[in-house]
């Protein structure tokens, strides 16, 4: 079975601060240190993003405007070397169907299809939503303070496994547990 770490989208990837709906090519900006973060964990996890964009079903952008933007980002990342296993999007609004986060229907999708084992995989989100979500599916969880991680702290429905600065330092987390469970052995 794949080890992965499921990456939330806006906030955790890309900066999310200049709209409410983040769509917009020319408002496309990676976060600081993303492109070293995934490098880190790209050769042991799969990287699977899981991210809800209700925006789509309120009619607030289209969902050819969401795939050029997902496309704009694996491009992007393409740059650094940096390949995505996969994405999965939910467009629909709240309390419509199981794969909106919290719920963890897009996480249990690319467990069907990429043979993951939640039990050595990780969520990294910025919402108590994507922290529910993959602790539902039964991953150990990290929110960090990029994007909404920084104001939801104060709501918390669900406590993460961590909490981190930025995807770097969430990533040096994961490579530092599985450091250390290795030298237990």
């Amino acid at each position: 079975m794949n080890k992965a770490v499921f990456l939330d989208r806006d906030g955790v990837l890309i900066r999310d601060d200049k709209s409410y709906y983040v769509y917009k090519l020319e408002e496309f900006e990676l976060l600081p240190k993303v492109p070293q973060a995934l490098k880190l964990l790209s050769g042991e996890y799969k990287l699977i993003v899981v991210t809800n964009q209700g925006g789509v079903a309120k009619g607030v952008y289209s969902l050819e405007q969401y795939q050029a933007f997902s496309n704009m980002m694996e491009k992007e990342l393409g740059n650094y070397g940096i390949k995505l296993d996969a994405i999965y999007v939910c467009p629909h609004p709240e309390n419509v169907c199981e794969c909106r986060k919290p719920k963890p229907g897009m996480m249990l999708q690319a467990a069907n299809e990429h043979d993951i084992d939640f039990n050595q995989s990780w969520l990294i989100g910025d919402k108590i939503s994507d922290v529910m979500a993959g602790q539902a599916a039964g991953c150990k969880t990290i929110l960090v303070k990029t994007g909404a991680g920084k104001k939801d702290e104060s709501a918390l429905k669900a406590t993460p496994d961590y909490e981190a600065n930025d995807l770097l330092q969430a990533a040096e987390t994961i490579l530092a547990e599985r450091n250390l469970k290795l030298s237990v052995l």
